[in-house]
């Protein structure tokens, strides 16, 4: 027994040392990991082809002044659950507050009853990424944004995704405005954070400034605000459909894997939502508490994290 806890001792420390080489390489090595503003460019409409690629500099003085609310032109969804009446009263309020249009979107109730969509749901994969087994109300939050991304393809437009537990902030207005704007370059931008979320377990770099706004990269996983309020354009919402396959994590920390599905983590901040301080309605379960799940999750925390670095060292990020 002794010589097999050696062994695995062994075994782990090369696994450090190889995904310490790598990180060090990552970090160390000669690529640039910000955007500067000769090097980011945007498409400009209205301009002529040989002028519609500005760098960011440019963009700023041929950005065209909004004169009507951003959002007028974006479809948003608010996810509510039939019978959370009070956040649904909080959130029109909020919504309408601003003149601007929305539909609610009836959500799946995971704790009231099954759904088709479930049955992707693997909980022996699930054992292999996290100790706590995934709720109905988590499944049924997950089979919400899953339809709702369908919808976005089906539409082949932007939409903005809200849950029903945010707080609009004053910098929603210009936050979404600049998202629209970045949404055709990204992809996937996130409108919520938590300004006290762990600088190690969620690690992240500034990749761009815009007036009072900073464009925040992900380099760990992604935090787990992410499904709280996002614009995702259609090819994102493609890819999150198409490894969506098999369900084994919650929905953020599924958007937050982006070595997995290849959407890049990106977030406004300030952030123009805020997470609510209304208690959830997942009704999270239990960890696991035995030694096998926590050795079975740190051999697969590993793993993920040297497929991570080898995504980012392939997409030079």
């Amino acid at each position: 027994m002794k010589f097999i806890a050696n062994l695995w001792a062994i075994g782990w420390g090369l696994v450090c040392i190889g995904t310490w080489v790598i990180f060090f390489q990552l970090n160390h090595g000669s690529r640039s990991v910000t955007w500067s503003s000769e090097d980011f460019f945007f498409e400009i409409p209205g301009l002529p082809d040989d002028d519609r690629r500005v760098s960011r500099a440019d963009r700023d003085r041929a950005r065209p002044v909004q004169t009507e609310p951003p959002l007028n032109r974006i479809p948003i969804f608010l996810i509510n659950l039939e019978h959370s009446v009070e956040r649904r009263r909080k959130m029109v309020a909020q919504l309408e507050s601003l003149g601007w249009e929305f539909q609610i979107f009836r959500a799946v109730d995971g704790l009231r009853g099954s759904h088709p969509l479930f049955e992707r749901y693997d909980d022996r994969l699930r054992k292999r990424f996290t100790r706590r087994p995934v709720s109905g109300g988590s499944l049924g939050n997950l089979a919400s944004h899953f339809q709702l991304w369908q919808k976005c393809v089906d539409m082949d437009t932007p939409v903005l995704i809200m849950e029903d537990d945010v707080i609009i902030t004053p910098f929603f207005v210009e936050g979404v405005g600049l998202a629209k704007w970045l949404i055709e370059s990204l992809e996937f931008v996130r409108l919520t954070g938590r300004h006290r979320e762990s600088a190690r377990k969620y690690r992240n770099e500034c990749v761009g400034e815009f007036g009072e706004f900073s464009l925040v990269r992900y380099i760990a996983r992604a935090s787990t605000a992410a499904s709280r309020g996002y614009l995702i354009h259609p090819s994102a919402a493609r890819k999150f459909l198409a490894h969506a396959g098999v369900w084994y994590v919650p929905v953020d920390h599924y958007m937050g894997r982006y070595w997995h599905h290849g959407v890049e983590p990106y977030e406004l901040r300030p952030c123009p939502l805020e997470s609510g301080d209304d208690e959830s309605v997942m009704s999270p379960l239990p960890k696991e508490t035995s030694w096998t799940s926590k050795i079975r999750v740190a051999s697969y925390g590993w793993m993920e994290r040297t497929r991570r670095t080898m995504y980012r060292i392939k997409t030079n990020i």
